[in-house]
């Protein structure tokens, strides 16, 4: 018990001491760069951040995973003391947000016991997990409420697609044979003469999947607003027979 306090007091000790090292130099003695720092102009710094992560987690190796993770918790910490400076409101509130969403979120751990939930395996997590976003809003959220079209065109087409077959919504594939026969890297061949024959043609192949991603997008948006009901709660065919029709009302 009492090492467990000390690891807990030197964790939060740790911590507030970031956050004035922040605070010290965002403040009026502090540094001219980071005094002149915004949002926006931190914005680009913390995607690299995450960028370097990634990079550091494919190479497994754990303490350039730590220097990653202090890297973008000095983002965060940078982000959130901005923050303080125009609308009050500081990592604290930062913390709150986040735990009072991961609670509403995991009504099968933090919910009531003898609920019908029936979560067992993290497949039925999956199937749940869009009903449980909803609990935070209104049955009206869209599937893809949360996507942000600023991310890179294809993490962004994989996870519209990714949302949208998981909603049982039936997306179909003219390169299915192709994919279905031929290895990771044969695949990976293919994407990139893809993509050069896109540049050939003086197209900008991030912008025309992008816009492809968002016309699905919008379709799914709409067939949720004809269903009137979060998809999960209809069957089967009729999600088929509502993605027909915003097919052909999109025409």
């Amino acid at each position: 018990m009492v090492k467990e306090e000390l690891c807990n007091s030197t964790m939060h000790l740790n911590f507030n001491q970031l956050v004035s090292i922040v605070e010290d130099l965002t403040g009026p003695e502090g540094c001219p760069w980071d005094k002149k720092q915004t949002h926006k102009s931190l914005a680009p710094q913390i995607l690299e951040e995450v960028y370097e992560l990634f990079e550091s987690i494919d190479e497994s190796n754990p303490n350039k995973i730590m220097e990653e993770l202090g890297d973008i918790l000095l983002q965060i910490i940078f982000h959130s003391v901005l923050l303080n400076k125009s609308n009050k409101l500081d990592i604290s509130d930062v913390c709150k947000n986040v735990s009072e969403k991961m609670i509403i979120r995991h009504p099968h751990v933090f919910g009531d016991k003898e609920s019908n939930l029936d979560i067992k395996t993290s497949e039925d997590v999956e199937l749940k997990w869009e009903s449980f976003k909803r609990l935070e809003t209104d049955k009206s959220r869209s599937i893809v409420y949360s996507l942000p079209k600023s991310m890179p065109a294809l993490a962004y087409a994989s996870e519209i697609q990714k949302r949208a077959v998981k909603s049982g919504i039936k997306l179909e594939s003219s390169s299915k044979n192709f994919v279905k026969h031929h290895n990771e890297s044969e695949i990976g061949e293919k994407l990139l003469e893809i993509t050069l024959e896109i540049i050939q043609m003086g197209l900008d192949p991030e912008s025309i999947l992008k816009s492809a991603s968002i016309q699905l997008r919008d379709r799914i948006i709409s067939t949720e607003k004809i269903a009137n009901k979060p998809l999960d709660e209809l069957s089967k065919d009729q999600i088929n027979q509502l993605w027909k029709q915003t097919k052909v009302s999109a025409k």
